[in-house]
């Protein structure tokens, strides 16, 4: 009869051991899926996708004579993706292999690096590479994670500068316009025209 009431003990205080494990693990998902939904949600976001901007390819325009004023080819460009864990280190020795190749200052790229990191976006880097360069950036992917090359569609103008003043043009906006622009929805790296 003692063993009896004693194994009932132990029954009981292993019931309630499961009982405040699983009272536990129901507070956490309370937790993480009510509480916290919209953190984790984005967290999850994040970590699945990453939004790359490409400008799309333009209609052409031709003249009364059929004959192409603009249009729009292929070209390589230069994308940067923001990672968690990059540190200043990183973007230098990043900055450094990138400026030699795309003959631009390390400061500047190293700037646009941490605009990319600050602001948590994709950044391009270079636009309209030739195949050349393109073969030897496209070694760096290994070496940087982060570092992609994708192609986009650029505006051509096979006339040159022939009526520019009807067709308009592109470009990309200064550091300057893009601080007062950011809020409307600009990024760091877009086009303005």
């Amino acid at each position: 009869m003692k063993s009896d009431s004693a194994d009932l003990q132990r029954l009981g205080l292993i019931w309630i051991l499961f009982y405040c494990a699983v009272g536990v693990l129901a507070v956490r998902l309370v937790y993480m899926q009510i509480l916290r939904h919209d953190v984790y949600t984005q967290v999850a976001e994040k970590n699945r996708t990453q939004v790359i901007y490409q400008n799309a390819p333009r209609g052409r325009i031709y003249d009364r004579n059929e004959v192409e004023l603009a249009t729009s080819r292929p070209a390589f460009s230069l994308i940067y993706l923001p990672g968690k864990k990059q540190d200043a280190r990183f973007l230098e020795d990043l900055a450094d292999s990138l400026a030699g190749e795309l003959h631009a200052e390390k400061e500047d790229v190293l700037e646009s690096l941490k605009d990319a990191q600050r602001e948590q976006t994709a950044i391009h880097l270079a636009e309209n590479l030739s195949l050349k360069s393109m073969m030897r950036l496209s070694e760096l992917k290994t070496i940087f994670p982060g570092v992609e090359l994708i192609v986009e569609a650029r505006r051509h103008y096979p006339g040159g500068a022939l009526a520019g003043h009807l067709l308009g043009y592109m470009g990309k906006m200064d550091k300057g316009a893009w601080r007062r622009l950011k809020d409307d929805g600009y990024r760091v790296d877009s086009w303005i025209g």
